[in-house]
Formats: structure tokens, sequence, C-alpha cells
């Protein structure tokens, strides 16, 4: 077979052409630290990928959520703690004023303070996070309970809030509830506190010692069992929060391991592929040969 000029040039081009493509892919597996440009480049492995891509976004969903549940629980429970110390005061108002030596005047006194500690349950019930109301149940956006201005003797506001939990998922079909519904928490306590303002006006000490307590211990224990409660989902989702970190990581590993290059590889690759252009040239240089033309000028 006769071998010419033309072919020796075609032949000396496309080897130095697949020399140079395969440089610039070592070069962006490089810069970019990733071993898979396109899904023809590894079909399994981008098949491989996507799943595990779409496993780390749920986990990372998952503990957005968390954290949102965790940040709203931290808000009840301190809200409830601020509530339970209202109603220790209360409980002492109502055993100075369950002495009979104490004057009216001085129950008359008490029972101003006792306002006071409705106005701020009020305001405790009324505690938004992130611009929500949380003890409102769905209802984020109502104000649980509005005193009247005009009534002159206090009474138990009305709940305008719903009973309904709000749901935070933090895996596949698992969900936690993160708020408390106000009713079932502070009505107890306005209910008491406005009968402890009522016997402290009306002089009435055995209610004080009697009915009352008895209405504030209640309303207390209540306010007990909820931060119980709300403590032990805490530390459910703070659990929980652990181990999709541990998940995060685990996927985090696996989906470097699919699709990462093995950057002390590459770079011997490269080093390999850049002798061998530079072979290609000098040997390209040695077998074309001048022509007739380099004479003929």
């Amino acid at each position: 077979m006769r071998v010419t000029n033309s072919m020796i040039t075609r032949g000396l081009l496309a080897n130095l052409n697949k020399h140079l493509s395969r440089m610039e892919e070592l070069h962006f597996q490089m810069s970019s630290g990733k071993r898979i440009r396109v899904p023809s480049d590894d079909p399994a492995a981008t098949s491989i990928g996507m799943r595990l891509h779409t496993s780390l976004n749920q986990v990372r969903q998952h503990q957005a959520n968390l954290d949102a549940g965790l940040s709203w629980l931290e808000a009840t429970d301190a809200a409830l703690g601020e509530a339970t110390e209202v109603l220790h005061r209360a409980k002492e108002l109502a055993v100075y004023g369950a002495s009979d030596t104490l004057p009216q005047d001085a129950r008359d006194a008490l029972a101003q303070e006792v306002e006071q500690l409705i106005q701020h349950i009020v305001d405790i019930a009324n505690t938004r996070h992130g611009g929500l109301y949380i003890f409102s149940g769905h209802k984020t956006l109502t104000p649980p309970y509005t005193l009247d201005p005009t009534q002159p003797v206090p009474t138990t506001p009305q709940y305008a809030g719903d009973d309904r939990l709000r749901l935070y998922e933090f895996a596949d079909g698992v969900t936690v509830p993160v708020n408390v519904p106000g009713n079932t928490v502070f009505d107890p306590v306005l209910d008491a506190l406005v009968d402890l303002h009522a016997a402290l006006k009306q002089g009435d000490g055995p209610a004080l010692s009697g009915t009352v307590m008895n209405k504030l211990e209640a309303a207390l224990d209540g306010l007990l069992r909820a931060r119980a409660d709300v403590g032990a989902r805490s530390n459910r989702l703070e659990l929980a929060r652990a181990r999709l970190d541990d998940l995060e990581l685990n996927l985090e590993k696996l989906v470097s391991h699919t699709e990462d290059v093995d950057l002390a590889r590459v770079i011997i690759d490269l080093k390999v592929a850049e002798n061998s252009y530079r072979a290609a040239l000098a040997s390209g240089a040695r077998i074309i040969q001048p022509s007739l033309l380099d004479f003929l000028r």
C-alpha cells in the first residue's frame, strides 16, 4: 500500500486530537473534582448518583424540619416556664390573702396584682415565634386570647385558636407535633386567676385556701405536664437530628465515592498524557519529511 504525506498528516492530526481530548478531559476532572461530566461517561454511576442526591436532599429537608421544630418547642417551653412562675406567685398571693388577720385593703392590693398577672398570662399565651402565634393551633395568625379593656372585672377570655396540632416530618411518614394548643394549658390558668381575684375582692378566706388553691394547683400541674411533654418531644427531635447528621455524612461519602475523582491518580494520568502528546509532536516532526515544494521556494 502506498503511503502518502497526506495520509501521514491525517493520521498525525487524528492522534494529536485524541491526546488533546484526553488532556482536556483530565483538566476538567482536576478543575471540577468530578469524574462524570455527562451521563454517557458512566451511565451506571450516573443513575446511582441521582438516587444518592435525591436521598441526600430528603435528609437535608428533614434536618431543616427538625431545626424548625426544635426552635418552636424551645419557644413553647420558655413561655410555659414563664407561666409557671406566674402561677407560683399567684399561689403566694392566695396564701397571703387567706390569712384571717389580713385587712380588706391589703386583699384589694393583692387583687390588683392578680389583675396584672392575668394580663401577663394573656401576653404569654399570645407569644409569637417567627411572626406566628405558637399557642393558636393552626390559626397561627390569630392571637389566642384578647382581654376586653371595657370589662371592669376580670373574666376568663375566650380562646380564639383551635386545638389542631402542627406536625413536622423528620423521616419518611414519621411526624411529631411541635405545638401545644393554648386552651389546654391557659384556660385552667386564667380560670384559677379570675377566681383568685374574685375571692380576694370578696375577702373570702376559706375559698382562697380551699377551692381557689385547688384550682391553682390543678392549673400548675397542667403546665408541668405540658412542659414535660414538650421536653420529651424536644429530646426525641434531638436524637433524630443526631441520626440524620450521621446519615447525611454517610450519604456524602457515597456520593463522593461515586462521582469524585482520585486527584493523585488524575495528576499522574495528566502527566502521562502530556508526555504522550509531546512524544507525538516530536515523532510527527520526524516522520513528515520535506516535500518538493520546500526545494522550489
